[in-house]
């Protein structure tokens, strides 16, 4: 089975809160996007974005949910996108995926390379990571910072929130058709 690898880490919070994963060689960025949602503990409950920067361009490709209303008309659809083309050239052996654009998590997206793993193998793991992931609609890293430091508004909310803990090998992926339908209550 050929798998790729990846390091993802979300920007702008030290210590930082990363993960390490595999995904199949066949995955397209809307599997990918269910695949961080999963690892990272998001809920899913906001759009996403990818962006890749263009070869000598400063122009970025954008992709993931399109908008027909025009708010992001030249979002390439993600469950279109395949990755390995994407990955082939130099360019885009790191990238942007933005969770959430109100509270705005960043994530830089690292390709490690092509891996050959035994058939047995699962296709799709977290291989690492450290710290948990921010909880939903928190007020982005303001909100994250202010709940570290117990002084949020709704810190009782919080209660139960561990910064430090995160367990990579308890991580649960859900397929990315059942997701699918989950947001969009139709067949792809």
């Amino acid at each position: 089975m050929i798998v790729l690898h990846f390091n993802i880490r979300l920007r702008g919070i030290e210590p930082p809160i990363w993960r390490t994963i595999q995904v199949p060689a066949a995955y397209t960025f809307w599997n990918l996007h269910v695949a961080i949602q999963d690892v990272m503990g998001w809920k899913d409950y906001h759009l996403h974005e990818f962006f890749l920067s263009g070869p000598g361009s400063r122009d970025e490709i954008r992709i993931g949910i399109p908008d027909e209303e025009g708010f992001r008309e030249d979002t390439r659809p993600g469950w279109e996108e395949l990755l390995a083309p994407y990955l082939i050239d130099e360019t885009y052996r790191t990238f942007r995926y933005v969770y959430d654009f109100g509270d705005d998590w960043v994530h830089d997206v690292k390709f490690y390379g092509v891996y050959r793993i035994p058939e047995e193998t699962e296709g799709l793991r977290c291989l690492g990571g450290g710290r948990a992931c921010p909880p939903e609609d928190c007020g982005g890293i303001p909100g994250y910072e202010e709940i570290v430091s117990g002084v949020h508004e709704f810190q009782e909310g919080y209660a139960g929130f561990d910064p430090e803990a995160f367990d990579w090998e308890a991580v649960v992926f859900m397929d990315p058709i059942e997701r699918w339908y989950m947001a969009f209550g139709e067949e792809e």
